[in-house]
This record gives C-alpha cells, sequence and structure tokens, in this order.
C-alpha cells in the first residue's frame, strides 16, 4: 500500500502544479536518489521547498510532502490519508452546505 500512497502524493502534487506527467517528482528523485540512506535515517522530505504554495493550505502540502517521502515507513497509512483528507475538505463542505455555493478557486494557467 506504500507504493499507492506514493502515487496518491504524485497525483495531488500533479493537480496542485499542473504536472500532467509528474516530471517533478521524478527530477527529484533522480537528483536526490544518491542520498536516499540519508534521507531515510533523518527523515528528510526532498519535495519540502517544493511544495510551499500560497495557492493551497499548509495542511495540503503536507499531506503530499508526506506521502511523497522516500521511507515507506513514513508515509500515512491508509486511514491516515482519508481521515486528513476529510479534515481538509470539511470547511468547504461545511461552507457549501450553508451558501449552497462553491468556494472560489484561483488556478493560475502557464
Amino acid at each position: 500500500m506504500s507504493h499507492v500512497i506514493w502515487q496518491v502524493g504524485a497525483n495531488i502534487y500533479g493537480l496542485m502544479y499542473l504536472d500532467q506527467h509528474n516530471n517533478e517528482v521524478d527530477a527529484q528523485v533522480d537528483r536526490h536518489g544518491h542520498l536516499e540512506q540519508e534521507l531515510r535515517q533523518y527523515d528528510y522530505s526532498m519535495f519540502r521547498r517544493m511544495l510551499k504554495s500560497s495557492m493551497y493550505t499548509s495542511k495540503l502540502t503536507a499531506l503530499a510532502e508526506d506521502c511523497l517521502r522516500l521511507d515507506p515507513r513514513g508515509r500515512p497509512r491508509v486511514r491516515e490519508l482519508v481521515q486528513r483528507t476529510r479534515e481538509g475538505l470539511a470547511p468547504y463542505l461545511e461552507k457549501w452546505q450553508r451558501t449552497r455555493q462553491c468556494p472560489s478557486l484561483l488556478v493560475n494557467v502557464v
């Protein structure tokens, strides 16, 4: 399942940055592949700086980062992924239930 969690993180990243083929994720893995042992040992994320965003919440970027951890043991379990997703969506669903209006979405197209 940890591979599936990695793929979920890659999909989140791809949607956040409109990187349909996850080219930047692959490039980061290639750039840091030789450091895998150190990254795993110190639980360092190779995506920490990449995932800072003014358009998305810190919770969403942290979730993507956690799913993309090199060490599979550091990735969230399925239940945690579902719970964190529900918590992240809750404010938007509550607003929709109150107002019946979808929150506006700002997307910068490059």
